[in-house]
C-alpha cells in the first residue's frame, strides 16, 4: 500500500540477505563453538528446506512451493519457536539466530500472501503432505547412514511439546496426524480469502 516498485524490490533484498546471511553466520557459529559434524549439522529439517523454499520465492514465485512453504512454515516453524529443541545451542547468538531462522520463514509467506496476493490452491494440504511423505524416505535414509536424527525420524525430539507424543516409531504416525489437523486450521484463512476474491469477481461493477 506504501511503497513503490522500487522500495518493494528493496524490502525483499534485504529479507534475502538477511536470510542468507543468518544462515551463513549461523554456520560460522557452529564452526566456533567446535561441534560442526554431519550427523547434526546438515540443513535436512523441515525448517531448513522451508527456509531455502522462502529463499526461492523470493527470487522466483511459485504457486506450488509457496503452498509448501506456508504449510511447512507455519505449521512447522511457529511450533518450533514455541517448543524449540535446545539441547544443541551453546550461546545466544544460536538463539537468536534459531529465531531468525524461523520467523523469517513466516514472514516470507505472510509477505506474499498479503502484497504478492498468493494464496494456496485447492488440494494444496493433499499436495504437500504427498511431497512430505515423499522427502522423509531419503532422509531416513540418511539419518541410518549417518546415525543422524534428522527430521526425528529415528528418535522424538527431545521437547515438552504435547503435539509430540508416543514411542518410535508411533509418534511419528501421531506427528502426521497433528500436522495435518494444524495444516486444516492455518488453511481456514486461506478458504476465506479464496471465497472472498470470488466474490468479487462474481460481483458486478
Amino acid at each position: 500500500k506504501y511503497l513503490n516498485k522500487d522500495q518493494h524490490k528493496l524490502v525483499v533484498l534485504a529479507m534475502l540477505i538477511f536470510m542468507v546471511g543468518q544462515e551463513v553466520i549461523d554456520y560460522w557459529n557452529r564452526m566456533q563453538m567446535g561441534d560442526l559434524t554431519l550427523a547434526e549439522d546438515l540443513p535436512l529439517h523441515f525448517c531448513h528446506i522451508a527456509l531455502f523454499f522462502a529463499i526461492y520465492l523470493l527470487f522466483k514465485p511459485s504457486k506450488y512451493l509457496y503452498e509448501i512453504t506456508y504449510f511447512w512454515g507455519l505449521g512447522g516453524a511457529f511450533q518450533s519457536m514455541l517448543a524449540p529443541d535446545m539441547t544443541d545451542f551453546d550461546n545466544y547468538l544460536a538463539v537468536f539466530l534459531f529465531n531468525a531462522h524461523h520467523a523469517m520463514i513466516i514472514l516470507v509467506c505472510i509477505w506474499m500472501a498479503v502484497i504478492d496476493g498468493y494464496r494456496c490452491r485447492k488440494g494444496a494440504i493433499i499436495r504437500t503432505m504427498i511431497l512430505t511423505n515423499i522427502v522423509i524416505w531419503p532422509v531416513w535414509l540418511i539419518d541410518w547412514l549417518l546415525d543422524a536424527n534428522y527430521m526425528y525420524l529415528m528418535e522424538r525430539p527431545p521437547t515438552e511439546s504435547p503435539l509430540v507424543f508416543g514411542e518410535w516409531p508411533w509418534y511419528i504416525i501421531n506427528v502426521e496426524i497433528v500436522g495435518l489437523l494444524i495444516f486444516m486450521i492455518i488453511n481456514l484463512p486461506m478458504i476465506y480469502f479464496r471465497r472472498m476474491a470470488l466474490q468479487s469477481e462474481s460481483t458486478p461493477v
